[in-house]
């Protein structure tokens, strides 16, 4: 029976000593700041990575059910929008109010659903009388003043007065 306990006592010493409780791994000086230093770095890309995706992820779902990604196809909104710019519609907005003048609107031309997509001003309301004479934009008989809204434009074309 002594000779079991003794055997008994010597394994669980070297278990004891080589468990990691009582071992230390010799480190050198500032090892262990600079391993918490580069632990709080770690953190602080992981946090900010997750802060990326997660606002990603947030984007994506508003644009999937509330928004819609087309794309300008032609120079006739030109220079507001050229050929190939994307535009991101809000489909919500037109459920809540009704288009006013000035708004850029998005639609399928004869809503025909084989088509690309038409991205247009509306200049004229229901009801309103619209004519162009000599390159100028009246709506019932008055002139329309879109200098106001876009100075650096020509809505006259390329024609010059003298």
């Amino acid at each position: 029976m002594a000779a079991k306990r003794q055997r008994y006592r010597k394994s669980t010493r070297r278990r004891k000593l080589f468990s990691g409780k009582f071992t230390r791994k010799l480190r050198m000086p500032g090892q262990r700041r600079r391993n918490r230093r580069e632990k709080h770095e770690i953190l602080v890309v992981l946090n900010w990575a997750w802060q990326i995706a997660l606002v990603c992820l947030i984007a994506f779902v508003l644009v999937w059910f509330w928004g819609q990604r087309v794309s300008n196809i032609g120079d006739s909104m030109n220079p507001v929008l050229k050929n190939g710019d994307v535009v991101l519609v809000d489909r919500i907005l037109y459920n809540a109010s009704r288009p006013k003048r000035g708004d850029v609107i998005v639609f399928r031309p004869n809503g025909n659903e084989n088509s690309n997509y038409s991205i247009k001003r509306i200049v004229g309301l229901p009801g309103e009388t619209v004519q162009i004479k000599d390159g100028y934009v009246y709506i019932n008989g008055k002139e329309l003043e879109e200098e106001k809204r876009h100075p650096k434009s020509n809505p006259r074309g390329s024609q010059k007065k003298r």
